[in-house]
């Protein structure tokens, strides 16, 4: 089982590890409207797939299961106009781990 709370820890552990790599310049304090994806966001695509696949990792090393994210699950998601938040990601990775 994982929270929702645990989930954005994890996102904005993953920042802070962007930005100690030079990925990203500036810190970013993440929240449920942290745009991570789309017009507003603070990642280059480079960026958004490490941070992504960073995610990915750390959810395995929280759960002890292999789980893996797929945009095509993301039901909030629409590739004609790409967006997703930390809320939207958070939701996504609570509802796909605590399957049964």
């Amino acid at each position: 089982m994982i929270s929702y709370e645990e989930v954005i820890q994890i996102i904005q552990d993953s920042f802070d590890s962007l930005h100690r790599s030079g990925m990203i310049e500036n810190t970013v304090k993440i929240n449920g409207d942290t745009c991570l994806l789309g017009d507003n966001s603070n990642l280059d695509s480079v960026g958004f797939v490490t941070m992504f696949a960073e995610i990915e990792d750390r959810i395995i090393q929280k759960v002890n299961k292999e789980i893996y994210l797929i945009f095509d699950e993301i039901s909030d998601f629409d590739i004609n106009s790409p967006f997703l938040s930390a809320s939207i990601i958070a939701n996504y990775v609570v509802n796909k781990v605590n399957q049964k």
